[in-house]
C-alpha cells in the first residue's frame, strides 16, 4: 500500500514537472494557422529631470528610542540637534 502512494506521488510529479507548453496557434484572416509570435513592446523614452533649485537634503536616522530621544526635550533630541548643526 506504501509503495502504491510512493508511485502515485512520483507519477504525478513527474507529470507536472518538465512539460512544455507550446502557445496556442493563431489563425490568419485565410484561415491557416500561424504560431502565435509575441511581439517587441517599444520603451518609452526617458524623461530628462528638471535641475532642483533648492539645495537641501533628507537625511534618515535608523535607531532606537535613543535616537528619537524619548524622555528627552524636543530640542534635545538628536534628530533637533542634527538640524541645528546643519543649519549653520
Amino acid at each position: 500500500m506504501r509503495t502504491t502512494h510512493i508511485l502515485l506521488i512520483i507519477m504525478m510529479l513527474l507529470t507536472g514537472c518538465g512539460s512544455e507548453q507550446t502557445p496556442p496557434a493563431q489563425t490568419t484572416p485565410s484561415g491557416a494557422s500561424e504560431p502565435a509570435v509575441s511581439q517587441p513592446i517599444a520603451a518609452p523614452e526617458p524623461s530628462v529631470a528638471e535641475p532642483v533649485e533648492d539645495a537641501r537634503y533628507t537625511i534618515v536616522m535608523l535607531g532606537d528610542s535613543l535616537t528619537a530621544g524619548f524622555d528627552l526635550a524636543a530640542r534635545d533630541a538628536l534628530p533637533e540637534q542634527l538640524a541645528d548643526l546643519l543649519a549653520r
